[in-house]
């Protein structure tokens, strides 16, 4: 639930940075209290959906972490755009193809991750019809 509470959180943090109009000309406790309700329901997702939450967040942390690494070493502009994206700046530069061809493999990526530890991670099967002679 903690994580669940953190990713809430950081989410919360994330949408209540944008220019949204309900925040900025709410009451003063209106970002806080967005803040603190999509903390509350992330700790609830993660009770709730468990293994789902966790699948999808290690897939796009471990393919947001490869694209990355990558990036460094092929100069795409990647990591450029992924920093502008999490200060809310918009985009940080004309997207090219080889930026293009990043991003779409990092959701490709984070796809196939997700599909693998689904296929890994099935619904338990019972002792009985796990056994095979």
């Amino acid at each position: 639930a903690g994580v669940g509470a953190l990713g809430g959180g950081a989410f919360g943090l994330w949408v209540a940075g944008w220019r949204i109009a309900a925040l900025e000309d709410g009451a003063a406790w209106a970002k806080p209290a967005f803040i603190a309700g999509a903390a509350l329901l992330g700790a609830v997702m993660a009770v709730v959906y468990e293994r789902v939450v966790i699948v999808v967040t290690t897939a796009m942390a471990g393919a947001v972490g490869a694209s990355s690494a990558l990036d460094v070493f092929l100069q795409t502009g990647f990591n450029d755009e992924l920093r502008a994206l999490l200060v809310n700046k918009g985009l940080a530069g004309p997207l090219t193809g080889r930026t293009m061809a990043m991003l779409v493999s990092c959701a490709a990526l984070a796809v196939v991750g997700m599909a693998c530890q689904f296929m890994v991670t099935g619904k338990p099967q019972s002792r009985r019809h796990s056994i095979q002679c």
